[in-house]
Parts: C-alpha cells; structure tokens; sequence
C-alpha cells in the first residue's frame, strides 16, 4: 500500500505545472478614492503578467496597452475637467474597480518636521478634527521608508478627510488643501511625503547630484560614511528618501 501511494506521489511530481498567472497590480497611488489631477494627462500604472493586454477605463474613456517583458504598464488618461463621483475598471486576466474617485487639483507636500508636524499638535486641534468633514478632500501618506536603491512602490491608500482620518495627517498640508478647496471648489487631493529631521540631499537623486561638481565632493563622502550602514541607514544619508519615499511617487499627476 506504502509502494502505491509513494508511486503517485512520484507522478504528481513529475507532471507538468501551469506556471502562476500574476494578478494585475497597480501602484498605491491608484485606488478607491483617489483624486487625479484636472486638465492635465494623468499616467495609471502598475504591473502584470509579461505581454498582458491591459484596458483603463474611467467615465466613457478607455485606454490600453500591454505589459512589457518586465510586467510593468502605463497608460494615460486623457484631461479631465474637476469633478465626480466616478469609477475607474482596470481590466487585465482579473479586474480592479476603484471607486469614489474625484478629479481636481492634487499636491504634495514633502520636506521635514515643519511639515511632517500633525493636525492634533496644532492649536485648537479639537475644533479643527471635529469639523474636518470634507468628502471632496483626500488623503494618502508615504510611510518613512530609507532606501538604497530606488523603489516602485509604496505601503499607503487614499482616504477621504474625515474626523477619523486627520488627527496624524500633515497639518500644514491639511490647511493648504482645505484652503484651496474652499475658495476653488473643487476636489483637492493631498500626498504627504516628509520625514522630521531629514537632510536635503537624502531627497535628491544621487547619479543627479552625483553629476554636479558642487556637490560630487559632498556625494562621495556620504557614501563612504554609508558603506557600513545596512540597507535602510538612517534618514541623512544621499538620496536615501528618494529612493523610499519620493521615487514611487514621481509621474503621478499633481499641480
């Protein structure tokens, strides 16, 4: 009985296996949501399997193309005046339909602690969380992340500005955003993007600055330092926020 069972066993292993179909993917910055930018083309991209046909389609537009050998897409959607509520059906072997999606103005705001600095450490915090009711405000944070190399992506979603939502959101891309929605009347969508304490050069391309002669010298020497850091180091180090934070995020539609 053992003999039969082992003889099978054999078989099974030896029969020929489907290779695994990758699911169509797309970067963080796509999803329920989201806020692209009015009146400008706006890139959607993401991943699948090598020569997938991919079809985008938001509001009576439709785009396509195929994966490359790489797996990676990108298509672009036409400009589109502000508003909403639409669907966006990301078509490839699966399907992904996002939905509450705005068009309008989107910013980001990038730099240190000024604005890394919360809604609830501001004064009169509690006024300004229990009125942060806006449906057309959303909002989405790149997570502190220091990089050696350069990444695709991210660990973060959009998120409508709610009182739930904007206690730890940037406070001072939270009153901009509220600001300019106000006055303009439209969707606003806000991509916080900043780390307290960090240096200017670990938010720069290193081969950029690397190709500057003011700043070669500055290059080479922090590589030197970095040599007995492991992957991740610390937050001053060239280009090392670029390659975690601002890297996944740069061809994104914004204003």
């Amino acid at each position: 009985m053992m003999t039969k069972y082992l003889v099978s066993f054999l078989i099974l292993m030896l029969l020929p296996l489907s290779p695994a179909q990758a699911e169509v993917k797309l970067s963080s910055l796509f999803g329920s949501h989201m806020v692209p930018q009015r009146d400008i083309p706006c890139p959607v991209w993401g991943w699948a399997d090598a020569e997938e046909k991919i079809t985008v389609s938001i509001n009576g537009q439709e785009k396509s193309t195929k994966a490359g050998v790489d797996g990676r897409w990108n298509v672009t959607i036409d400009p589109k005046q502000g508003g909403g509520l639409y669907e966006m059906l990301v078509k490839g072997k699966n399907e992904l339909n996002l939905e509450n999606v705005m068009i309008g103005e989107v910013w980001v705001g990038s730099g240190q602690s000024n604005m890394q600095w919360n809604v609830t450490n501001t004064t009169n915090s509690h006024i300004d969380i229990k009125n942060a009711d806006f449906p057309q405000i959303r909002l989405i944070t790149v997570p502190c992340l220091v990089k050696t190399t350069p990444q695709d992506n991210f660990n973060g979603q959009w998120a409508p500005c709610t009182p739930q939502n904007v206690p730890s959101f940037s406070a001072v891309l939270f009153f901009f955003g509220r600001k300019l929605h106000q006055e303009l009347k439209v969707p606003v969508g806000l991509i916080h993007c900043s780390w307290g304490g960090s240096s200017c050069e670990t938010w720069i391309n290193k081969e950029v600055l690397a190709k500057n002669p003011d700043f070669a010298r500055i290059v080479h020497r922090r590589i030197h330092s970095e040599k007995s850091r492991p992957d991740g180091g610390d937050n001053q180090q060239v280009g090392y926020l670029y390659n975690g934070m601002l890297h996944p995020i740069i061809g994104y539609g914004i204003r």
